[in-house]
């Protein structure tokens, strides 16, 4: 793929990713590593996943041994499929957090004087 039209960033993630062979679960680099290879602020790291992802790059980030992301190739789908089902879990995690915390700061504000539980289905299907 052509890095046409990519900010720095995200051109010096994918040159790092590709100059340590990163192309394979067992190659993955921690975001550590990238950050220091490429020359990008950690911070800025994760705009850069979501821009190379967004031009067709199938960036896999594996959270258990061997750590890192990865560029995952086509006959390894099956680790990007289950990369997308856990951030499908994580996002459930988050809006649920999200919608607890804008309860929390509104019970704390006055506005809303009722304990508040979260829905048993809610919690099952975000963590579930």
């Amino acid at each position: 793929m052509a890095t046409d039209g990519l900010s720095i960033e995200a051109t010096r993630l994918l040159a790092a990713l590709r100059a340590v062979d990163a192309t394979a679960r067992e190659r993955a680099v921690t975001d550590a590593r990238l950050a220091e290879l490429s020359g990008v602020d950690r911070r800025a790291l994760f705009d850069a996943v979501i821009e190379l992802t967004r031009t067709g790059y199938v960036l896999v980030a594996a959270c258990s041994r061997p750590m890192g992301r990865y560029l995952c190739p086509p006959e390894e789908r099956h680790h990007a499929a289950a990369y997308l089902r856990s951030l499908e879990v994580r996002a459930k995690r988050i809006f649920l957090h999200r919608q607890l915390f804008k309860f929390a700061l509104a019970r704390q504000h006055g506005q809303l004087s009722l304990p508040l539980e979260p829905r048993a289905s809610a919690r099952a299907d975000a963590f579930g």
